[in-house]
């Protein structure tokens, strides 16, 4: 695979990578003008959200602890407003998603005039929601039309994670994680506490610099407020740390077959409706663990080796997740005349492993070949679901 996605994310991401917490870096879109696109389908994360409610608070509690420090010299204020803001879209994340909304429908307007030729499909959680109302007050200037939403223990497309009783019951493997935060955390404390003449300990440590992720994540500077008190290479070691984390959880860390499997539902999905020739366009909005086992499926950013604490060059590795799936990651399948396909990765295209050619393009019936054992799965039976779940594997997405 050309490394050129991730060349192209290395210069538009300013910011430093701080794994799934990382806010949105857009690439300057490139079109294919050789061949005529008649289909588009996105699948895209929520926007920049508030922390949850289990961060929330120890949020608020920590930056008002360091706030007694002499190397603290002004007032912080998180701006996270009252408790209940906890897990929802944060007003820079609405701002960012209908900007995405707009630049969407100005890319691919041929393909959007008629909504009743639209799929549309959402994780029922109010971010999720809040952001495909946002990106369609962008794209159309109205809300979220009519679409599929389910019970998260049924949705096999946009909640696999929730929705598959054997990833539920599955032990995950958080040996890398663990190990790698017994190295960083306690120099992460010492380094703090030396500047902040405190006594912080590793799990103080760890919550202030998750603080100031989502403040960077809002649009601040890393080098303002308590964020100077950080370094590049904390911020390395947060995003390392992330990334070992969802490794081993949502991706190639789990067995194989299994790790190719959790997004086939939504993959079949993506299928059924490129076949659906009444379709100019199809949304799915989710998460984080929407985007992940969507990326491993297709086997995108996947290196050579598993990743783990004793691996050569860590700093060139292709999985991070603060580069494929920030908050308001998207993916789109572009379908150009004869099914050739495009994938579009936050903006910027990617290579399909074994079958993007010198053109950009991969042709549909090589893709199918490529993922034969990814279309047409049986989600329930692969999960060892007792209820039929709804979702592209079964047919069944109404």
């Amino acid at each position: 695979m050309k490394l050129q996605y991730l060349a192209i994310f290395s210069l538009v991401c300013s910011n430093p990578l701080l794994g799934t917490t990382t806010g949105y870096s857009s690439a300057d879109y490139q079109p294919l003008s050789a061949k005529k696109l008649v289909q588009v389908h996105l699948i895209t994360r929520h926007g920049v959200r508030y922390p949850t409610l289990d961060n929330f608070q120890a949020h608020l509690d920590i930056v008002q602890q360091i706030q007694s420090s002499p190397a603290i010299n002004s007032t912080i204020d998180l701006n996270y407003g009252p408790l209940s803001n906890a897990g929802m879209l944060h007003p820079s994340g609405k701002q960012s998603v209908q900007s995405y909304g707009q630049r969407f429908q100005a890319r691919y307007s041929s393909l959007l005039d008629d909504p009743s030729k639209f799929f549309t499909s959402s994780s029922n959680v109010p971010r999720v929601l809040d952001t495909a109302s946002s990106f369609f007050i962008g794209m159309k200037g109205t809300e979220l039309p009519n679409g599929v939403i389910q019970d998260r223990t049924l949705d096999a497309d946009n909640d696999m994670n929730k929705s598959c009783k054997k990833y539920v019951s599955l032990p995950k493997n958080k040996k890398e994680a663990s190990t790698f935060e017994k190295e960083y955390l306690p120099n992460l404390a010492d380094k703090l506490n030396n500047k902040l003449d405190m006594e912080l300990n590793t799990t103080q440590a760890s919550t202030l610099l998750d603080a100031c992720a989502f403040q960077i994540a809002f649009g601040m500077n890393p080098n303002e407020s308590f964020c100077s008190q950080f370094d590049s290479d904390d911020f390395s070691n947060y995003q390392l740390n992330d990334d070992f984390s969802k490794f081993y959880t949502l991706s190639y860390g789990l067995d194989a077959p299994f790790n190719s499997q959790l997004g086939c539902s939504l993959v079949t999905d993506i299928y059924n409706n490129i076949n659906n020739q009444s379709l100019t366009a199809s949304f799915h909005f989710g998460h984080a663990e929407t985007i992940i086992p969507l990326i491993t499926s297709l086997g995108l950013l996947r290196d050579s080796q598993l990743l783990t604490t004793q691996s050569p060059n860590l700093a060139d590795r292709k999985f991070k997740t603060g580069l494929f799936a920030p908050m308001q990651a998207n993916l789109v399948f572009e379908v150009y005349e004869n099914n050739d396909l495009r994938l579009v990765l936050n903006e910027a295209p990617i290579d399909i492993p074994g079958c993007t050619d010198s053109t950009g393009l991969c042709a549909f019936n090589k893709f199918l070949e490529i993922y034969h054992n990814v279309v047409g799965c049986d989600f329930d039976s692969i999960c060892e679901n007792a209820s039929t779940t709804i979702g592209g594997s079964n047919g069944n997405t109404n």
